[in-house]
């Protein structure tokens, strides 16, 4: 589910693709980009995750890093490719 341009949540730095989002550079950056532009909050997030808010909290502050397998289930939560999650560019076909 995207958000209307004008209600995507900005990113620091001010670099932006293609479609105009921002360009996030690290695994956090792009967790923390993905939770808000889906209007979500870290508790919300947490409990699809069954993990606690603060594991959310480290993962967007790049203090610790998401299993595999949590990767996978934040694809899926939030409708997008594993690759864009871990290496910022969706998969190429």
């Amino acid at each position: 589910m995207l958000l209307p341009k004008k209600n995507r949540p900005k990113m620091r730095g001010g670099k932006a693709n293609k479609r105009g989002d921002p360009v996030a550079t690290t695994i956090g950056q792009r967790i923390r980009y993905l939770r808000e532009r889906n209007d979500m909050t870290k508790l919300a997030l947490a409990r699809l995750m069954h993990v606690d808010r603060r594991t959310i909290s480290r993962w967007e502050d790049d203090a610790a890093f998401p299993r595999s397998e949590d990767i996978a289930r934040l694809s899926q939560i939030f409708g997008v490719s594993c690759d864009l999650i871990v290496i910022g560019k969706p998969k190429q076909q």
